[in-house]
């Protein structure tokens, strides 16, 4: 479960610094913006995941539910 979570952070944040133009500053402070707004819908995700654990490779209610929230 540990690896998944740690997953799930690394595409969140890959995601966020790709969708912002700028300087590396200006990135920083607008991701962290962006990460406290986000926080509390992530850590929902983030507990719902830890409370749902599903097979590897058969992961589909976590699919659904982070794509939703992607949506």
């Amino acid at each position: 479960m540990r690896q998944t979570k740690q997953i799930f952070w690394f595409f969140v944040i890959l995601m966020l610094i790709l969708g912002f133009p700028g300087s590396t500053q200006e990135i920083k402070q607008e991701l962290i913006a962006r990460i406290d707004t986000l926080s509390p819908q992530l850590l929902e995700i983030n507990e719902w995941l830890y409370h749902n654990p599903e097979v590897g490779h058969q992961e589909f209610k976590a699919v659904e539910k982070i794509t939703g929230f992607l949506k």
